[in-house]
């Protein structure tokens, strides 16, 4: 091991001296859990001091939300160190990795349950474990260590509330939980830090950096105040650049406008076009938002990507009738929960403002309760709510911030500002 230089800081180096059965790390953004995952990882193989089972060997699975993010994050560091080990095999259609006489490293995705089942798993590691399903772990995992002689778990996630299966799980006396915040890792300028906390709203900063267990309420916009974030008309600025968002659907299509200025947001159309009982037919709807586009010179459109032949009827349109928003419509990025931080992060800062009409279905915009009679909720959007504007004004927030790297959200100076 020392010869690979594989060091880790006290906070990691207190998680792998441990040898509890099943370990959890709850830990801060940028603790360091994929180092601590990778040198624990070499150590099992490294230190496996008996013969493989010949029938059923003993291998060592790694295991993330998906195979895609998986190669990304664990994978590549994997391959990198196993290549500087003499007699190592590396699979690169598998993901195995190998040496003689010891457990394989089998590195898979969550989403490939069948495909894990019926090996013997001596050593399992699971890496942003609050994404994988809820009976993972039960139904898959440890029934395949549990015939494995000194077979045990290290679990690294980042907290998700205290309605996602991890706090629960957490909280059994056979787990052994770990809770380190950002700056556990000695490496972290604390200015850094420091600066996530004046932007994020406070949970969300305890939440993400100092790996609290947070109990989220019913609302998802906890941040808007209608004092606060409402613009009127009279007060409305020059824009540096304006956008649409799209939400299509056959009764309720809805669009939204908004506008961008020194780094603040103002959406100032908020539309829900049609009775909400007869369809909108396509034709009518397009000419609504081409209207929009053109009063307030609308530069691109960020529409639901569910219907890809919606969008390219959308962009031949903008070119039939001379309407470059239109034209330049594209994919939204429609990740619910990352846009929804934007969007509380944004009025947290005073850097998003609404006109009044939005008002109602900001502040009604709630999470779904475990049941009908509870005041407990999961991080997901109750059924039946009349959201599609603010879907629309999600399409628009999160496809800036993440075209810009975040930099829409973190207060930096946004370089695409054609998103």
């Amino acid at each position: 091991m020392s010869n690979l230089e594989l060091r880790l800081h006290k906070g990691q180096s207190k998680v792998y001296l441990d040898s509890s059965n099943i370990r959890m790390l709850c830990a801060g953004r940028r603790f360091g859990k994929t180092r601590l995952q990778v040198v624990s990882i070499i150590s099992n193989v490294m230190s496996f001091d008996r013969e493989l089972n010949e029938l059923s060997p003993e291998t060592v699975l790694v295991v993330l939300p998906t195979l895609v993010q998986a190669k990304r994050v664990i994978w590549k560091p994997l391959v990198s160190i196993f290549s500087k080990i003499p007699g190592a095999v590396i699979n690169r259609t598998e993901h195995t990795l190998s040496l003689p006489g010891k457990p394989t490293v089998i590195v898979a995705g969550a989403e490939s349950a069948d495909g894990i089942r019926g090996l013997r798993v001596w050593k399992f590691h699971g890496d942003e474990v609050q994404d994988f399903p809820p009976s993972f772990l039960e139904t898959v995992v440890f029934p395949a260590m549990s015939d494995t002689e000194g077979s045990s778990s290290l679990l690294t996630f980042t907290p998700k509330g205290k309605t996602n299966w991890t706090y629960q799980f957490s909280q059994r006396e056979t787990t052994k939980l770990y809770q380190m915040d950002t700056l556990t890792n000695p490496f972290i300028n604390p200015d850094e830090v420091e600066k996530y906390r004046k932007i994020l709203p406070p949970r969300v900063f305890r939440q993400e950096y100092q790996a609290s267990f947070e109990s989220f309420a019913g609302q998802f916009f906890t941040e808007f105040a209608p004092e606060k974030h409402n613009v009127f008309p009279e007060n409305m600025p020059t824009f540096e650049r304006t956008f649409l968002g799209v939400d299509w659907g056959d009764i309720h299509p809805a669009y939204v406008v908004v506008g961008l200025v020194n780094g603040c947001l103002y959406v100032v159309e908020w539309e829900n076009v049609g009775d909400g009982t007869n369809p909108v037919p396509s034709g009518v709807f397009l000419s609504r938002i081409a209207d929009a586009s053109k009063r307030w010179n609308c530069y691109r459109a960020f529409a639901d990507p569910s219907r890809p032949s919606a969008i390219v009827e959308m962009r031949t349109y903008g070119r039939r009738y001379s309407v470059p928003g239109m034209e330049r419509c594209v994919s939204a990025n429609n990740a619910i929960l990352p846009g929804i931080s934007d969007i509380n992060s944004l009025l947290f800062q005073d850097r998003l403002m609404v006109i009044e009409k939005a008002n109602s279905e900001l502040l009604s915009y709630r999470r779904k309760p475990i049941r009908n009679d509870s005041e407990n909720f999961e991080d997901k959007v109750a059924d039946g709510q009349f959201d599609h504007c603010v879907d629309a004004m999600r399409y628009v927030i999160h496809s800036l911030n993440t075209r810009n790297k975040g930099r829409l959200v973190n207060g930096n100076s946004i370089h695409k500002l054609d998103g």
